[in-house]
Order: structure tokens, then sequence, then C-alpha cells
């Protein structure tokens, strides 16, 4: 069991990391707004049809699309549950 000072670099670490994904971008709310091109990787605004670095024709499917398709989802509001 952490002791005190670990508990709070563990919620220090939390804290960080949770700031730093919303730095990056990483949430459902950007991750509905973003494609991945099949054939370079770049990540492309979902308005895009074409990707700006390659020419590559993007897919219809959101970040938030596949990652919702690889998991456990609520179909009325399409957020991620625990496969319990």
């Amino acid at each position: 069991m952490p002791n005190r000072e670990q508990e709070i670099g563990m919620i220090d670490w939390e804290e960080k990391e949770l700031k730093l994904m919303k730095q990056l971008g990483f949430g459902p709310v950007t991750m509905k707004t973003k494609k991945i091109c099949p054939k370079c990787k770049a990540l492309m605004s979902a308005q895009k049809d074409k990707c700006t670095k390659c020419g590559a024709k993007l897919p219809y499917t959101t970040v938030y699309q596949m990652y919702i398709n690889m998991h456990n989802y609520c179909t009325i509001c399409d957020t991620v549950v625990s496969k319990n």
C-alpha cells in the first residue's frame, strides 16, 4: 500500500497525464473530428476527403468510430463501456 508521499506523487502524475492527454487532443470530442489516412497514417480533419500529405482518399470513419468499433459501447450514446 502506498504511503502518503507516494499517493501525492500518483495524484500529481495522474493530473499531469490528464493535462497532457488534453493538450495532445485525446478524448472523444477530438477523436470525432479526426481521420487517419490509410496510406501515410497522417492525422487529418474529419471534414477532409483527401489526405493533404499524400493525396489518398480518406475513409468515412473517424478515429472515434474506429475506437468504439474496437470496444463494447452503448448504441444509444456511443459511450465505451467495460466488457462486464
